[in-house]
């Protein structure tokens, strides 16, 4: 039977709005995802059950640049930087840099923004997005009012 075996537990959910987009960071053994509605990004290490949060603003996803995810067109290289974060903010792409040895709650301004899109819908942002294995990122946006 399918699932067998299989655990399924709660691992956050304490002060969260819309938690989504969950991403498994294998070398850091993290789970990585993003709180929409607080605008926050959060890193939950398994083996010790430290959550910590990194407030932005209007967030859609992220993802760790050291897991391959480039933008072809963008010249800042951020490949390998494990560091740093692709996060889609409103409707641009931006760089956040977030340390384990940063406090468990904090807020941080971007480092850089790589690029905008739809200045024409300022109602749209990004919502989520994903590398495909040759390390493109790909993301969506919907409307939010």
């Amino acid at each position: 039977m399918a699932g067998e075996g299989v655990h399924v537990q709660q691992v956050a959910s304490k002060g969260l709005i819309i938690g989504e987009g969950p991403h498994w960071v294998m070398d850091r053994r993290c789970l990585l995802f993003v709180d929409i509605m607080r605008g926050e990004m959060h890193r939950l290490f398994t083996d010790t059950r430290r959550h910590q949060k990194l407030h932005v603003g209007r967030m859609g996803f992220i993802r760790i640049c050291a897991a391959g995810c480039e933008m072809q067109q963008i010249e800042y290289h951020f490949k390998n930087h494990p560091d740093l974060y692709a996060v889609g903010l409103g409707r641009s792409v931006a760089l956040v840099e977030w340390l384990e040895t940063d406090p468990d709650a904090h807020t941080r301004k971007v480092k850089v923004t790589l690029h905008t899109v739809e200045s024409d819908t300022p109602t749209n942002r990004f919502n989520d997005g994903k590398c495909d294995p040759r390390g493109r990122l790909w993301a969506g946006v919907c409307v939010f009012t």
